[in-house]
């Protein structure tokens, strides 16, 4: 008579359900709790968030409502800012444009034939060493102003004429 194997084919685990996975104990783990809290309390924020936008909205069509808190600003104070226009984006430009940057009743605005600075007496090094370019070069930009990149054609009282017709 020869010898029968007997073998047993363990149980399968039921497939996880899609909601909160249960332990043993029948408790979701930590960690999906805790995600599931994270998820919930996004949703809260993003309902509140939702509510201040809609009230930021009516607040602001309510003319009785004074400009501070509808957000307008007032004629008045963009009038009486003092437009300055610098001409030249180099160190006699860009010394005046620090002087000026932080005071807030000044819209200022930098105009240069180049979108760039550079400092011109390391150009010579750049013919033996072109990667030399890129540290005697930067971007130039206006912190709280504007700057046209163009050349100036012409210079009047209260107007400056460039060729890019700005």
């Amino acid at each position: 008579m020869s010898p029968t194997l007997r073998t047993t084919v363990p149980s399968v685990p039921p497939a996880p359900s899609p909601s909160l996975p249960l332990t043993r104990t029948g408790f979701a783990p930590r960690e999906a709790v805790s995600f599931a809290a994270v998820e919930l309390l996004i949703g809260v924020i993003y309902s509140i968030l939702s509510v201040l936008d809609v009230a930021s909205r009516i607040i602001s069509l309510l003319p009785w409502v004074p400009g501070a808190l509808r957000g307008a600003v007032s004629p008045a104070r963009i009038e009486t800012r003092k437009r300055v226009v610098i001409i030249g984006g180099s160190a006699g430009g860009l010394t005046a444009l620090d002087e000026l940057r932080g005071d807030p009743s000044l819209d200022i605005t930098l105009i240069s034939d180049r979108g760039f600075w550079e400092f011109t007496p390391g150009v010579l090094r750049c013919y033996v060493k072109p990667t030399h370019l890129l540290s005697i070069t930067c971007p130039l930009h206006v912190p709280g102003g504007r700057l046209v990149v163009g050349r100036v054609t012409s210079v009047e009282p209260g107007e400056v004429v460039v060729d890019t017709g700005e």
